[in-house]
């Protein structure tokens, strides 16, 4: 089966061993390939952003959906735009990591684990940073991510993110903008590990606290050799987080200085090893690299061509909570 990638980027978000983006890849029987081939295909992937010739295809075609609460939450009037296209799918032609047909659930991709990116240095910067670039103004943040900013900003941190974002930031409606105090610089993807791997800590949260909602930040905090300061939701810390190390605000109230104190007693180093560890070892977390990612969407367009998955109803996503320091019990580190 030949599946044409549909992507803005022109890649799959996979690279060759020069370090260049990869445009085909043969994933079992399967040919993957951003080339369009004049529509001689048999299937279409579109990846996190809507393209129009993924729309206008009429053929066997996914949207995998890594980052549903960017679609799903918010009012402005771009996301009703989202949503229209979105709701104009079929419920097997849209799939994410909760949809509510199992057939149909694929994992946020957390790239893959390699030894080349454990930097273990004896010394580092006794603080933490954070890498983050989905802000926008106080009015269209949800409750969960304004508490994520407040908590960053409190903590001391220094903060990575882009230029343009981050030199209109408000904290609220009340702040004046600006970059905040803790504002370092940009940090391009290919400078995340390298950038991280000089701080003792990261702060790492998700963008939105739901069930097996699981994405790179939190193993690219352990990549870079960092402690990480997380909150998982408890189904994330079963499925995934066995054996991980990190510190949970909510172990200290969520008071931002409490936890930043707490991450830089722990010992880098044995934390690190214990987490690389983790990496090498979880199962669950190997089936989340971008190859297996692929793997699972070529076979859910195998199951839809072959009838085995037919689901004609709309796309639609269950309205889960979205606060990042949601708990009814209290979770701290393994």
């Amino acid at each position: 089966m030949i599946i044409n990638h549909s992507s803005r980027h022109g890649h799959m978000g996979l690279t060759g061993d020069n370090g260049a983006w990869l445009k085909e890849v043969r994933i079992g029987d399967d040919m993957l390939t951003t080339e369009f081939r004049d529509g001689k295909f048999d299937a279409m992937i579109c990846w996190w952003e809507f393209t129009e010739e993924f729309l206008a295809f009429e053929g066997p075609k996914l949207f995998y959906c890594c980052e549903p609460s960017f679609y799903f939450r918010g009012w402005r009037s771009s996301k009703s735009e989202l949503r229209r296209r979105l709701h104009s799918l079929r419920a097997d032609e849209f799939t994410w990591h909760f949809h509510e047909n199992p057939q149909m659930r694929v994992e946020h991709e957390t790239s893959a684990f390699s030894d080349k990116n454990l930097p273990l240095g004896d010394h580092a910067i006794q603080n933490a940073a954070t890498v983050l670039g989905n802000l926008g103004r106080p009015i269209f943040r949800n409750k969960g991510r304004q508490k994520r900013l407040k908590f960053i900003i409190e903590s001391g941190c220094h903060i990575y993110g882009p230029n343009k974002n981050w030199g209109s930031f408000q904290l609220d409606l009340f702040s004046k903008k600006g970059f905040p105090v803790g504002y370092q610089g940009e940090c391009s993807h290919t400078q995340k590990i390298s950038i991280l791997s000089k701080y003792h800590a990261c702060i790492c949260f998700e963008n939105s606290s739901e069930p097996e909602y699981f994405t790179e930040k939190f193993p690219d905090a352990v990549r870079a050799g960092c402690v990480p300061i997380y909150h998982p939701h408890p189904a994330v810390r079963e499925k995934f987080l066995k054996g991980a190390i990190w510190v949970d605000p909510v172990d200290y109230g969520l008071d931002a200085r409490a936890t930043m104190e707490a991450a830089l007693k722990l010992e880098r180093k044995e934390v690190a090893l214990q987490n690389f560890q983790w990496l090498r070892d979880n199962a669950n977390l190997q089936q989340t690299i971008v190859e297996k990612i692929y793997e699972k969407l070529a076979g859910i367009l195998r199951g839809k061509m072959s009838g085995a998955i037919s689901l004609p109803e709309s796309a639609t996503r269950a309205n889960l909570p979205d606060e990042y320091f949601e708990a009814t019990h209290r979770q701290g580190a393994v």
